[in-house]
C-alpha cells in the first residue's frame, strides 16, 4: 500500500500493518497543521480497506511525539486556534472510529495531543 505524505512522516507497509513514524526528533515530533493534515488523509484511505489490520504509530529516537507544535499555535488567530483544535479533535475520533487495530509504540517522550493519539 502507498500513501502520499511528506516528510516529516515515514508510512510503512509491513505484511497487514501500517506503521506511521513522526520523523523529527530534533525538535520532538511537534503534531502540526501538516502532520495533522497528513494523519487525516491515512486514516481517510485506511477506513475502507481491507487488506490492512493493524495501524502502529510511533516516533523516532527517544521521541513518539510531543503534541501541537507550540510555535504555531503561537501564531494563531481566535479563529485558527479553533479550526486547529477542532482538526486534532475531529482526527482522534476518525482515529478510533477505524475497523482497523490501533497501537501506539511508545518509544519515548509523548505528551500533549500525542498522548491523545496514543490514548
Amino acid at each position: 500500500m502507498k500513501f502520499a505524505v511528506d516528510e516529516p512522516i515515514v508510512v510503512e507497509s509491513i505484511g497487514r500493518a501500517v506503521v506511521v513514524r513522526f520523523a523529527r526528533p530534533e525538535i520532538r515530533n511537534p503534531l502540526s497543521v501538516g502532520i495533522l493534515v497528513q494523519l487525516r488523509t491515512i486514516v481517510d484511505e485506511l477506513a475502507g480497506n481491507t487488506t490492512v489490520d493493524r495501524l502502529i504509530f510511533t516516533g523516532t529516537g527517544s521521541v513518539f511525539a510531543s503534541g501541537a507544535d507550540l510555535r504555531e499555535i503561537a501564531a494563531l488567530s481566535v479563529h485558527e486556534a479553533r479550526e486547529f483544535s477542532l482538526r486534532g479533535q475531529t482526527l482522534m475520533a476518525a482515529v478510533a472510529s477505524l475497523p482497523q487495530l490501533t497501537l501506539a509504540a511508545i518509544n519515548g517522550y509523548c505528551y500533549g495531543g500525542a498522548l491523545d493519539l496514543a490514548l
